[in-house]
């Protein structure tokens, strides 16, 4: 136990990093670019009419038999109003993002984006096996050819952030609010 904790007690007793030297923030047609490549962009959502929860449409059925037109109409006007939010939130994520990786990293994750090594990350992600020799080697080649760890670091931090941001956590309670009166006034069961 004690040499488990030695170690711990040295980087206790060092001095904090510095941080990393601010990149210059991204300009509006570079980020606009970047959200484009990204799949399940938020660009190509907005584009698309915002759709029932099929989970929830299920689960709702089960409380109130007969009563399935209903609840979509309910669950759609529901999505209405929390789609916007939930992608101008999305967005807020990807401009933090965007912004802590700066415009030359950006542009080498847009890249990663356009390029077929997408898939092979996909690939290598998936198999949830122990990877093998070749797959470590093309493991390798992906995070020196793209800044993918700086990319994970800057996604998880934002959206960490995201769970935080009142804008987003204000619309989705007058959201859930008006779906809970319309529930009610329908005499449908939520719960």
């Amino acid at each position: 136990m004690i040499s488990l904790l030695l170690p711990l007690l040295a980087l206790a007793a060092a001095p904090p990093a510095p941080p990393p030297p601010a990149s210059p923030p991204v300009d509006e047609a570079r980020f606009q670019r970047f959200v484009r490549v990204l799949p399940d962009s938020p660009a190509t959502a907005a584009a698309a009419p915002p759709a029932a929860d099929p989970l929830e449409a299920v689960r709702l059925a089960k409380l109130n038999p007969g009563r399935e037109r209903d609840i979509l109409a309910l669950l759609r006007a529901d999505a209405q109003c929390t789609a916007p939010i939930e992608r101008a939130a999305v967005l807020r994520m990807m401009r933090h993002v965007a912004d802590r990786l700066g415009p030359e990293k950006l542009d080498r994750m847009i890249a990663f984006y356009e390029s077929a090594d997408l898939k092979v990350l996909d690939r290598l992600g998936a198999s949830g096996a122990a990877l093998s020799a070749a797959d470590e080697a093309e493991l390798a080649r992906l995070q020196s050819a793209y800044p993918i760890g700086d990319f994970a670091a800057a996604m998880e931090e934002s959206g960490k952030a995201m769970w935080e941001d009142a804008e987003l956590l204000d619309a989705s309670m007058k959201c859930s609010a008006v779906r809970d009166a319309a529930f009610k006034k329908a005499k449908l069961r939520a719960y």
